[in-house]
């Protein structure tokens, strides 16, 4: 499914006007050279699980709150 997610994140961002300009070609690689990794690295997935699953009760007003710390 991550490996699907990243494809469709780079899809999405190939068909977008932003990318049909100078900087395209070196922000898809950055995306496929680097961020791709990252979504399928053990550590980080466990991080993200592990802060998903402490911060997956907050509702609108506590995130709010949060935001204004």
């Amino acid at each position: 499914m991550i490996k699907q997610s990243v494809t469709a994140l780079l899809v999405t961002l190939g068909c977008h006007g932003a990318l049909a300009d100078e900087f395209g070609p070196a922000l898809e690689n950055h995306l496929t050279s680097y961020v791709a990794s990252w979504v399928t690295d053990p550590v980080i997935l466990v991080a993200l699980r592990t802060a998903n699953a402490a911060t997956s009760g907050y509702d609108a007003a506590r995130i709010d709150q949060m935001d204004q710390a």
